[in-house]
């Protein structure tokens, strides 16, 4: 449903003479060119006109914890789990994973899997260690 067009301040003080001069809301409205609902509304509660409330649920999360979650997760591998048990926060892992999406400046990712060092790599890199024990780097240092 569309709204009416809202009172400017001209006429929300020249509503609120009128309403002091003892006019009447109908009077009013006609005068000011505007609808009977928009004047009462006004004349109802003059100081907390045309303030919308906050719609929704508040946020678990004050903005401060949200950028010390910011701060821990840029250039961090810990898991969500991780970081909620660092900054020992009283919330779900899943609100700390939407705090984390929210951010546009922060982009995670799964880490890529590293293959495991077998026991033949071990045995090479030991055997290249060994015959290299008696080399001299120096002559291969550019400094």
């Amino acid at each position: 449903m569309h709204r009416g067009a809202r009172l400017c301040l001209e006429e929300q003080s020249a509503s609120s003479a009128l309403s002091d001069a003892e006019f009447s809301v109908k009077k009013i409205a006609a005068q000011l060119g505007g609808s009977r609902c928009v004047v009462a509304a006004y004349l109802r509660d003059p100081d907390h006109y045309n303030i919308r409330n906050t719609q929704g649920r508040p946020r678990k999360l004050s903005d401060h914890q949200q950028r010390e979650i910011w701060r821990k997760v840029s250039n961090s591998t810990n898991s969500v789990s991780g970081i909620q048990a660092e900054l020992s926060l009283s919330v779900s892992r899943t609100t700390i994973w939407r705090t984390i999406k929210r951010s546009e400046n922060i982009e995670r990712g799964v880490m890529r899997r590293v293959t495991r060092l077998t026991d033949a790599h071990k045995h090479r890199r030991l055997e290249f260690a060994r015959t290299n024990m008696g080399t001299n780097w120096a002559k291969w240092s550019v400094y």
